[in-house]
């Protein structure tokens, strides 16, 4: 009974045991498939091992099969059939064959096995991939190297520097610099550290690139044992599974004692600590083979390269997870930059250089004090401006070859306070349907920047009056006085015209640059030869949106009205300053469907093409500054936008836009290329008795032939289209270079 009990039991327990199974299965089988789907892909390049420590990244892809791409296109083929172009290969190959000049020493070095050997082996490490990556320490130390360069160029003094008057005691200047060097050193010591570089080549014949690290090895042996200072530092060494080259390099290996630091400090021992740190920086340079790649690496030590592939990667930041649908693409670019590296690397605007670059131009004897109250107000300002530049973010991007050309995915992290990308950029739709070049933005409305403007601006104004005005001789003085005792008041009403009339009336955000070249003529300007044929002109353009079309009439009336008292005053002052009839002109108006065009023709002895005349157009929701009453008439109009890419989604939101079509820029120089041509050719064509030379008309032809040759070339460039939007608070931003053989 007890038995019969007992396989009961059992049989039920396994039964138990295979439903928990089955439950199990069932419970957490998803969320093991999701957590297989969350791992990264497998690139086959170089994000397949790079370390998540890693700070910034960048890796080169597919390199020969663009370059294969590139050499057998119809387009190179017609560029090495243009005579000039063959000419120039036959004598560079001529002068190589005959180790002429500066191909001597190249062609002697190729006549050597081994060195062919190692020429055949760059070139297939640079055909494949070239990956590059480095921790925080190299991005550190790389933002202090250039903090250190822009103030030595800049030749800036800190306020330390110019408190204790090293200039003015008459230190030589070259230790002078030395002493600026190295008191930047000293106050950024802790980002004094060996930084982790690694250069990654990807190969594809491991025996050939291991022949040529024997050489370098037998080659550094030899020297070392030649130079007693670096015995032992070079050796064959075991890293993880490996073998690399090593060279180990410290601090204490500089000649301190050939360094003028008596000279170069202001007190004894001032940089003891920056030098013992120094003397104490280990560094190890490593060159040798990792799997399908030679790496060559900068380090404290070579441990970086032992933990290659055994921890955390890169790609496993939540980042790359945007650019994982790539792996299986055609990658060709990807680039990655920690926001702390964006910090060091690329959160240095020019804004921040302002305090010392005009520290350079404050004259050596001026008060201590007034250079100091300068030092503050010019860092304060620096300070209310910062709020405006964009704070620095993760920046990842990745591109791919198509059939097109290239297509770019940039993705940036950081907050961007200026850019609206809320909604469509209805601007595009007022480009002119087909330009040759735009770029649209909107920015969020706000009157903080002109006011901040505007502060500066006084403050600038009263530094002027205490520095400068006393230089000025006394009847300078009066007349300035007078000037500003009348311009005041004129000033003050342009500042209430901008700040409550004009920027309230483009709190629509939305701005545009167009280009294009629709307007023709035989003959623009007086004293130019007529053409042949039509000569397009270029037609540049500034596109507004507006929120309140009557409110900036109103401002554009105040500004002509200050105007106006201007030139009242000049002429009340000095009568004959002007000319008795000046007077700023009223434009000719002309009414559209959509709103009104204003120009402003140019003198009729002026001679130039009535179809130019600089003006604007104006409608409810959008102004057009332009060089051609037509072109403002067209841009008022809603016309969809024809062209390819990211640029020509206007339906969906995007903060801005970018659209160049290089072949049809260069459709339109052609004409004045010919013309420039064809009126040089014909002034200087007649010799002797004014008889043509049929042998110059000749190799005119020949010549303008291959200069239209070479532009049917740069016409296989097409078009570089370009969008930037927000997903997820991320700014992205969307590029596609177009491509196109010929015929």
């Amino acid at each position: 009974m007890a038995h019969g009990l007992l396989r009961i039991d059992r049989g039920i327990g396994r039964r138990l045991r295979r439903a928990m199974i089955v439950a199990l299965l069932v419970a957490f089988g998803p969320l093991g498939a999701r957590m297989a789907a969350a791992d990264p892909p497998h690139y086959g390049n170089a994000l397949d091992w790079v370390p998540a420590n890693a700070s910034f990244f960048s890796s080169s892809l597919r390199n020969k099969e663009q370059w294969d791409i590139l050499v057998k296109s119809k387009a190179w083929a017609k560029l090495n059939s243009l005579p000039f172009v063959q000419m120039i290969s036959q004598q560079v190959q001529m002068f190589y064959a005959m180790g002429y000049g500066p191909f001597g020493p190249l062609h002697a070095a190729l006549q050597i096995p081994e060195n062919q050997q190692l020429a055949a082996m760059v070139g297939d490490l640079v055909s494949n991939e070239m990956a590059a990556y480095g921790d925080q320490r190299a991005a550190d130390i790389t933002g202090l190297v250039l903090d250190v360069v822009r103030k030595m160029s800049n030749g800036a003094a800190t306020a330390d520097e110019t408190e204790s008057g090293n200039e003015a005691a008459g230190r030589d200047p070259t230790m002078n610099m030395a002493h600026n060097i190295f008191s930047e050193l000293n106050r950024n010591i802790d980002k004094l550290q060996t930084p982790t570089l690694v250069m990654a080549l990807k190969h594809t014949d491991a025996a050939r690139v291991q022949a040529q690290l024997a050489r370098l090895e037998k080659l550094a042996t030899d020297w070392t044992a030649s130079q007693p200072q670096f015995k032992g530092r070079f050796e064959r060494a075991k890293v993880g599974n490996y073998e690399f080259l090593t060279f180990k390099l410290d601090g204490g290996m500089i000649p301190w004692d050939q360094v003028p630091l008596a000279k170069i400090e202001d007190k004894p021992h001032e940089f003891d600590q920056l030098v013992d740190h120094i003397k104490h920086l280990q560094c190890v340079l490593s060159i040798g083979l990792h799997d399908d790649y030679l790496f060559i690496s900068i380090g404290p030590s070579t441990d970086h390269l032992a933990a290659i592939g055994t921890g955390p990667r890169l790609v496993e930041r939540d980042e790359f997870k945007l650019i994982a649908p790539l792996a299986d693409k055609r990658l060709v670019k990807v680039e990655y930059i920690s926001k702390e590296a964006n910090a060091v690397l690329g959160g240095h605007s020019d804004l921040e250089n302002v305090p010392n670059t005009i520290a350079t131009l404050l004259p050596a004897k001026m008060p201590a004090e007034l250079k100091h109250r300068i030092h503050a107000d010019l860092e304060a300002m620096v300070k209310d401006f910062a709020g405006l530049v964009p704070t620095p973010g993760v920046t990842l991007g990745a591109t791919t070859l198509t059939e097109r050309g290239y297509d770019c995915l940039t993705y940036d992290w950081g907050e961007n306070k200026l850019l609206d990308g809320s909604k469509p950029l209805d601007v595009l739709d007022h480009l002119g349907g087909t330009p040759l070049a735009a770029v649209v933005a909107r920015h969020k409305p706000s009157t903080e920047a002109y006011q901040k403007l505007v502060k500066w601006m006084l403050v600038g104004h009263k530094y002027f009056e205490e520095l400068q005005l006393p230089q000025m001789s006394p009847d300078q003085q009066k007349q300035y006085r007078e000037f500003m005792e009348f311009a005041k008041p004129l000033f003050a009403r342009l500042d209430k015209a901008t700040a409550e009339m004009l920027i309230p009336a483009l709190a629509d955000g939305q701005g545009a640059f167009v280009l294009d070249a629709k307007i023709t003529s035989r003959r623009w300007f007086q004293g130019m030869p007529s053409s042949d044929s039509t000569l397009p002109m270029l037609e540049p353009a500034f596109v507004l949106g507006v929120s309140d079309a009557d409110l900036l009439k109103r401002a554009m009336a105040e500004y002509r009205s200050v105007a106006d008292a201007f030139v009242d005053k000049i002429r009340e002052k000095d009568p004959d300053s002007l000319p008795p009839d000046f007077k700023i002109p009223d434009p000719q108006v002309r009414q559209t469907a959509v709103g009104e065009v204003y120009s402003y023709p140019f003198p009729r002895d002026w001679a130039v093409d009535g179809q130019l005349a600089p003006g604007c157009g104006l409608s409810q929701h959008l102004a057009a500054l332009t060089i051609a009453p037509k072109q403002s008439a067209e841009l008022l109009e809603s016309v969809p936008l024809e062209i390819e890419g990211p640029a020509g989604e206007t339906k969906r939101p995007l903060a801005s836009a970018a659209y160049l079509d290089w072949a049809g820029v260069i459709e339109a120089i052609t004409p004045w290329i010919d013309y420039s041509a064809n009126v040089a050719y014909n002034r200087y064509r007649a010799i002797g008795n004014g008889q043509p030379n049929d042998q110059g008309a000749e190799e005119f032809k020949q010549t303008l032939a291959q200069v239209h040759g070479v532009l049917d070339v740069l016409k296989a460039f097409r078009t570089v289209s370009s969008a930037s939007y927000f997903e997820n608070g991320v700014l992205v931003r969307h590029t596609e270079i177009h491509f196109r053989d010929l015929e």
